[in-house]
């Protein structure tokens, strides 16, 4: 029987990683806003965040991404390897504030959200402003 070098198992290894990572993946970074002002998520008890929800295409319908949303406003995908397949997306939020600073994201939560964003392959810096969310 013919012993396979532990090199090979690397290389392998490598390729997939490699292969998963391709240029035709879009790579997600932002900031929201509410009426051109950066909106600012104050810390609380509960994970803040920004849900990305697959429309159709690669991704096929109904895939979710999730991602941190910063006390800044800013976020960044980092899950899935940082990167989701191409496609149409609605963005909701999943933000659980106190008085007026929650009612501002209440809109925009689940399957009711507004907020649709075409997302190519490569970078994509999005600004999402809550007053215009069709932007």
């Amino acid at each position: 029987m013919r012993r396979i070098v532990p090199w090979v198992y690397f290389a392998a290894a490598l390729g997939v990683i490699v292969a998963g990572c391709g240029p035709d993946k879009a790579r997600i970074t932002g900031r929201v806003f509410d009426n051109n002002q950066p909106v600012a998520v104050p810390a609380s008890g509960d994970p803040q965040s920004i849900v990305f929800t697959s429309l159709g295409g690669d991704a096929g319908a109904g895939r979710m991404y999730t991602a941190a949303l910063n006390p800044d406003g800013t976020f960044e995908l980092v899950a899935a390897g940082g990167s989701v397949p191409p496609g149409e997306y609605r963005v909701s939020f999943n933000v659980i504030l106190p008085g007026k600073g929650g009612e501002k994201f209440k809109r925009f939560r689940g399957e009711g959200s507004p907020i649709r964003r075409e997302l190519k392959p490569g970078p994509n810096d999005l600004s999402i402003d809550l007053a215009k969310p069709e932007q």
